[in-house]
């Protein structure tokens, strides 16, 4: 089976005192020793220079695995833990009172590709994720604790798929097979759900992560209301705390279940992460993969490598490391000694052919690009911190009239942010759509008596 025996350290902090799901838990540590714990460092030894070039370009792809921490990630690490033992606090398995109200939880919402499910899923791993627990200070206590457990909504919003998935991860820890007896007795999406209240309690669930969020956007109000729904109740009802992760597009979900926004606003923090400035952070990124280098000479990571990488990404993480890879293959193959701001920019070019309509929209100011596009792009409202604890509005103003007047005008099909909105995912032009809808009216239409 997976997991570890329990280990127990005590605490000075005293609601956390005389816990043992608490205390089996890592002691905090420093900052410095957080970030060095949450590093990923490649192998890359410097017999890499000596291999030919086709081996050289198959050893890049160890980029992919690196990590850098930077401040936002300690911050992040430091609400995790919080959320963690708080969820805790009151299921102590040695002195259970029942009290399993009001759980917080943690929003953490970024525009794609800037390393969201990367980083907190780094940061759960810091954590094991089974503890058995046999004994606790001489006295007697046969439980297990799941620490952690992740989940990815579904894109068609079922809620029997993630009932699916929740047991199936479960069964992968704990060797149990509740996934194939629901199948097999074509059980109920409601008798899934009471007996996962209990599954959670019994294993002592710490957190759940509910990665891409932002997929319930285009489901049936049906369906999103009976995920949003279950996402309250296990709270309520287990005392599980739960981790949302998702691009903007997700806010509007989120925001839509006033229970849940109400909780996204208590002690912990909802985190709001946008594409990197060119500065020391961004600076701290590049270096960490300036590294990893297979070109005769090494590019010197100063100014002009910085812009033009910062250029070419827009600030995005995981395009940087996708045109550092594919600018020391250019560089290399091309006869350069090293990489320079050219060889990065044309890289570029040819690499991200795809991305170039939303590499141009990340640039642009245009609001109706950040409507194409919205998972690119944080609202300006949402922009003031990378961590907020009022980003979801639950004034009595909202719960009254206005809330059903702002809930419809995300709805109306007839809303032009809709038609734009939907018109980028379906990949045709903004222009079209408008002109279709009767907003766009040419003048020869006019001239000669059509539409």
């Amino acid at each position: 089976m997976n997991g570890i025996k329990a280990m127990y350290n005590e605490t000075n902090i005293p609601q956390y005192c005389g816990n043992p799901l608490i205390e089996a838990l890592p002691i905090k540590k420093s900052k410095l020793d957080e970030i060095r714990d949450l590093s990923i460092i490649a192998d890359w030894p410097e017999s890499i220079q000596l291999l030919d070039e086709q081996s050289k370009i198959y050893a890049l792809d160890t980029i992919q695995t690196v990590f850098q921490p930077i401040p936002q990630t300690i911050d992040l690490k430091e609400s995790v833990d919080r959320l963690i033992r708080a969820g805790y606090v009151n299921r102590n398995p040695l002195a259970r009172s029942g009290d399993f109200s009001q759980p917080p939880s943690i929003a953490i919402i970024g525009i794609s590709g800037i390393g969201k499910s990367t980083t907190i899923s780094r940061i759960l791993s810091m954590y094991e994720q089974v503890i058995y627990h046999n004994e606790y200070k001489s006295q007697p206590i046969q439980t297990t604790q799941v620490v952690w457990l992740k989940l990815n909504t579904p894109f068609d919003g079922s809620l029997k798929s993630l009932l699916l998935e929740f047991y199936s991860e479960i069964d992968s820890l704990l060797k149990t097979n509740y996934y194939e007896r629901f199948i097999k007795n074509r059980a109920t999406t409601d008798v899934m759900m009471q007996s996962i209240y209990k599954v959670s309690q019994s294993c002592n669930l710490g957190v759940i992560l509910i990665d891409e969020v932002q997929h319930l956007e285009h489901v049936s109000n049906k369906n999103k209301m009976m995920i949003m729904n279950f996402f309250v109740n296990l709270s309520n009802t287990a005392g599980v705390p739960i981790i949302f992760v998702s691009t903007p597009s997700g806010i509007s979900v989120l925001r839509q279940d006033f229970r849940l926004a109400r909780r996204m606003v208590s002690a912990m923090d909802t985190f709001i992460w946008d594409k990197h400035d060119n500065d020391k952070i961004w600076g701290l990124l590049v270096e960490s993969l300036m590294r990893y280098q297979i070109t005769q000479e090494k590019a010197v990571c100063d100014t002009g490598i910085l812009d033009a990488f910062h250029r070419a990404s827009g600030g995005v993480v995981d395009i940087l490391k996708k045109i550092h890879i594919s600018s020391q293959v250019l560089a290399m193959r091309s006869g350069f000694d090293r990489v320079n701001p050219h060889i990065i920019k044309e890289s570029a070019k040819k690499t991200l052919k795809l991305l170039e309509p939303m590499m141009k929209a990340i640039e642009s100011q245009n609001p109706f690009e950040e409507l194409v596009y919205s998972d690119i792009r944080i609202p300006e409202t949402l922009k003031n911190n990378d961590k907020c604890h009022i980003v979801i509005k639950t004034t009595d103003s909202l719960r009254k009239g206005n809330k059903q007047m702002q809930l419809k005008s995300f709805a109306d099909p007839h809303d032009i942010r809709v038609i734009v909105k939907e018109a980028g995912l379906r990949g045709e032009s903004a222009y079209i759509s408008l002109k279709d809808a009767g907003y766009i009216i040419e003048k020869d239409s006019v001239l000669f008596g059509g539409r």
